[in-house]
């Protein structure tokens, strides 16, 4: 289990690209709401000269379309520009509540694929090759993730009473859930269904190295999160009254982007760690079914191959 653990850990590290990518997907996703959060929506465009037989639904869309959308755009550009500390104080605070948002589990489920595939075979595949994998393991990860649903879902339904037991029944949910989609990946699997039976199957020989891995990455979470709440701006601290309240701000923003980063560390190596088990059992290092995706040679040399 350690040496399982331990090798997720080297196969992160060896990923910079995948932690920095994210890290940029989460940032992507707060960078509108940071920018509108800047913005005064107050401000009005008034088109004069205008029939008004023309202001109708035609019109107000044009004007959503163009007018309104360049306004906000210039102006929360602006705001940026004349208060770059402030965006980047709203970014970071929106970039902590985000990363557990749906919109970003939607994004970890069209993401999953390339990443998954990229830790198991713990080589660069370029970003061609994670975007690939990614598009191809999209609707089976949406097909698998209807299941998830249905199972959370009455999962709560049926035990939402008791707290402790709720937890544990999604703890062990979400630890097959995991190895689903490891094994769909390493194995090129088409069949969730499929995906989940041989999951169970494998948590099951192998329970003890499986639930040993979730509870280190759990308590590796928990660590995380305990820190930022201990430490956080939620918590109150800054620095002396002397001490100018930019470098309060400053701290702050270290804070939060360390546990966004810390965060998805830890989630990368979730995926790392049961997928270097996995391959330690049934399979070897570096192990995937699927061949490499590699970027298409150009129009002239396929040409020439297929003369041969």
């Amino acid at each position: 289990m350690w040496t399982a653990w331990r090798d997720a850990v080297r196969r992160v590290g060896r990923a910079p690209a995948v932690l920095a990518a994210v890290w940029l997907v989460s940032a992507l996703i707060a960078w509108p709401i940071a920018v509108s959060s800047r913005v005064d929506f107050s401000m009005g465009l008034d088109i004069s000269g205008v029939p008004a037989g023309f202001h109708g639904r035609l019109l107000h869309e044009l004007r959503a379309e163009t007018v309104d959308r360049s306004q906000e755009f210039g102006s929360g550009v602006a705001q940026i520009a004349t208060e770059a500390g402030a965006f980047v104080d709203y970014e970071s605070r929106w970039m902590v509540s985000l990363t557990r948002s749906y919109p970003f589990l939607a994004l970890w489920v069209l993401l999953s694929g390339g990443i998954i595939d990229r830790l198991a075979r713990d080589r660069p595949t370029g970003a061609h090759g994670v975007s690939a994998v990614s598009g191809t393991f999209l609707f089976r990860f949406l097909r698998l993730a209807v299941v998830i649903a249905f199972v959370y879902a009455m999962a709560v339904k049926t035990i939402g009473r008791w707290p402790i037991a709720l937890a544990l029944v999604l703890a062990g949910c979400n630890l097959v859930f995991d190895y689903a989609q490891v094994r769909a990946v390493v194995e090129d699997r088409r069949s969730m269904m499929g995906a989940l039976r041989a999951a169970l199957s494998f948590v099951r020989r192998n329970w003890i190295a499986a639930l040993g891995l979730y509870g280190v990455n759990w308590i590796l979470m928990v660590g995380v999160t305990a820190a930022y709440v201990a430490l956080g701006p939620g918590a109150g601290f800054r620095f002396g009254p002397d001490t100018p309240v930019a470098w309060t701000i400053l701290l702050w923003i270290a804070i939060n982007q360390l546990y966004v980063v810390a965060r998805l560390w830890v989630r990368l190596v979730f995926w790392a760690s049961a997928t270097t088990l996995f391959q330690s059992r049934l399979a070897h290092a570096g192990y995937v079914a699927r061949p490499l995706e590699v970027w298409p040679d150009s129009p002239s040399a396929e040409a020439l191959r297929n003369l041969r």
